[in-house]
């Protein structure tokens, strides 16, 4: 008997939608592209429930003709390609022809369209690629496409599908990548009756980075915009070596407008910041480029997330070239243009000599005109007695500086002024043992600090012994204890007199919002206040000073290179990195009683002698090992 059967259309149809379709956002994206090859400038997707129970896609393209309805929904029909030549050169976001017909095989869709040659509109209703109407109806010439029930016939995807938030999220981040590769398109997208999402669609990029990834990343952008001898133009914005991140989340790249990733971009982008940035920092990029067709293969991933160059080092050299270019521009000191003198600039002329004290008397102007007056004789300079030369002087006097004669203080005022006693040293810090034990004498010798070596070394003796304590190291595993168990010691937690607003790029914006717990954990309370903006209302009290801005979008960064998912290690991670944060720095001089404070805080807990990272906060030298070193014992 044999084994090997033809499984039925439908069935067939189902296993090749898992190929292109996975999720609510993989339906806007290949409904959004067919938008843009329809030479659609106005774009609106909306969705509800995570786009799983519905969402639309509306555009002003130039629409579906009503004959062409039925055939657009059969596998691998497409206008875009006719033969296996055009394969060769796509110029297009889509081409197989398999978009609607995936989505059609897994949800009910409905597609209202209209071309500018046709006076009525057409509708074509379809569920689960199975019997299909065609109606008449009256439509603005564009195609809008519903889609409901996704997945409704499949419940093994279903089970896969995240919460509905996170599938928004999902859809929100896509289009967040389509309105920067297309700034001429206006976007608009609405997530369950809120509109979330508007470009204007004027073709400034800029603008587009301003809506997408906030005020300050597209404060800190300098243009780029040049032309390899290969063919190759790239074209964009990267961020100033000011400006860093810790991951490479916003790093968007596109090919012929089309958002792809690629390493080798990313590589020519970071190697044109070697010795510009740290090690573990990122910069931010939107950058296009525009590569002839023939040259680059499109379709070698199943979601053409991934392209391949006929020519990688050509690509590496043009991004890293035109990167190098901007930077060095923007290192170059501008000039400052010359004050052009106008007959009617008044800010050519300088009246600082005709400026009076209020209530004083204008001058005459012949007296204006008389050389200043001199300075009263108690003010002014005693000549020395002149010196008188000796026969026997063979050397002539050196000359005499003009001394002022300091003012006459009254004696009684010189009597009623208080006299200060110079600071007394500090005093010396002993470690007394717990009143439950008492004792004549403490049971470890005091300690006093001698002082700071290299702005970084605190140096402390104690007894018989010299100890050598890492400020920074020693403060940072003092917050690191402090943040793990936040919430144990009250007062430990502060509310904000004033909620501090903190805006970042939307995708981190949407995976913070998804996951309030991970800022729980760092002792922030904050809140979803809209438009890319979280309200922060409490913060711990060492982090008080330290930039919330870097914390929250440390913090999403830390969740999506994780994949929303955060790890006991990652969330360690991001501990160490707050309480960096909010320790004292390295190579920054402190005072005193900083020194004694910070000294008292690590010979009194036994838990602080290595910071987070494992590098030692302590070293201690006998008395005996410094005089070894010196040989004095012989």
């Amino acid at each position: 008997m044999a084994k090997i059967r033809i499984l039925p259309q439908q069935v067939a149809e189902m296993i090749a939608a898992g190929e292109v379709i996975d999720r609510p956002a993989s339906i806007v994206k290949e409904l959004v592209e067919n938008a843009l090859d329809a030479g659609a400038t106005r774009i609106a997707v909306e969705v509800r429930a995570g786009g799983v129970g519905y969402l639309r896609v509306t555009d002003n393209g130039c629409g579906i003709d009503r004959e062409d309805l039925p055939n657009a929904f059969v596998r691998h029909a497409t206008s875009k390609v006719r033969t296996a030549r055009d394969l060769e050169a796509i110029g297009t976001l889509g081409f197989r022809g398999e978009a609607l017909p995936s989505i059609a095989a897994v949800s009910r869709v409905t597609v209202t369209t209209r071309t500018a040659d046709s006076p009525v509109g057409s509708c074509y209703t379809l569920s689960g690629g199975g019997e299909a109407e065609l109606t008449d109806i009256g439509c603005p010439v564009g195609t809008s496409f519903e889609v409901r029930d996704v997945f409704y016939n499949t419940p093994a995807r279903m089970k896969f599908l995240k919460k509905d938030q996170t599938e928004a999220n999902a859809v929100a981040t896509l289009l967040d990548r389509l309105a920067l590769a297309n700034p001429s398109v206006a976007f608009e997208l609405i997530r369950d009756g809120r509109r979330t999402l508007q470009t204007s669609g004027d073709g400034d990029l800029l603008a587009a980075i301003r809506i997408v990834c906030g005020g300050e990343v597209a404060a800190q952008m300098i243009p780029v915009r040049s032309q390899a001898p290969g063919g190759v133009a790239v074209e964009g914005y990267i961020s100033l070596p000011r400006t860093s991140r810790t991951s490479r989340t916003l790093q968007i790249f596109f090919v012929n407008t089309r958002y792809v990733r690629s390493r080798t971009c990313a590589a020519a982008v970071e190697d044109a910041y070697k010795n510009r940035l740290m090690v573990g920092r990122f910069p931010a990029c939107v950058l296009n480029l525009t590569v002839d067709t023939s040259l680059v293969d499109v379709n070698v991933h199943p979601a053409k997330l991934e392209v391949r160059f006929s020519s990688e080092r050509d690509i590496y050299g043009a991004v890293n070239l035109a990167c190098l270019e901007a930077l060095a521009a923007a290192e170059r000191p501008r000039e400052v243009p010359k004050k052009r003198l106008t007959m009617l600039s008044l800010d050519d002329f300088d009246y600082s000599d005709q400026q009076t004290r209020i209530g004083a008397p204008a001058a005459p102007a012949a007296a204006a005109e008389k050389p200043a007056a001199e300075p009263p004789a108690s003010l002014q300079p005693v000549a020395p007695a002149p010196t008188v030369l000796r026969a026997a002087d063979e050397a002539p006097p050196l000359p005499v500086r003009p001394a002022y004669p300091r003012p006459a203080v009254s004696a009684d005022i010189e009597r009623t002024k208080p006299r200060t006693a110079p600071p007394a040293p500090p005093a010396r810090r002993e470690i007394t043992p717990p009143p439950s034990e008492p004792v004549s004498e403490p049971e470890t010798p005091a300690w006093h600090v001698i002082g700071e070596l290299f702005d970084t070394y605190i140096l402390v003796q104690q007894g018989e012994q010299f100890h050598l304590i890492d400020k920074h190291a020693a403060h940072e595993r003092h917050n690191y204890n402090r943040l793990r168990h936040l919430g144990e010691e009250p007062g430990d937690r502060q509310l904000l007199l004033t909620p501090q607003a903190v805006t970042l790029p939307r995708e981190e914006y949407f995976v913070l919002c998804e996951h309030p717990e991970v800022l729980e954990k760092l002792g922030i309370t904050a809140e979803d206040f809209g438009e890319g903006t979280l309200l922060v209302r409490e913060i711990p009290m060492l982090l008080d000073g330290c930039s919330l801005q870097d914390i929250l979008s440390e913090a999403a960064e830390k969740l999506m290179q994780n994949r929303r998912n955060l790890t006991p290690s990652a969330m360690d991670e991001l501990l160490y990195s707050c309480a960096c944060r909010a320790s004292v720095m390295a190579g920054k001089k402190s005072a005193l009683p900083e020194l004694a404070a910070l000294a008292d805080l690590v010979l009194g807990d036994e838990q602080i002698r290595f910071c987070p990272h494992g590098r030692p906060a302590l070293v201690t030298l006998s008395r005996r090992d410094i005089e070894k070193m010196f040989g004095r014992l012989g």
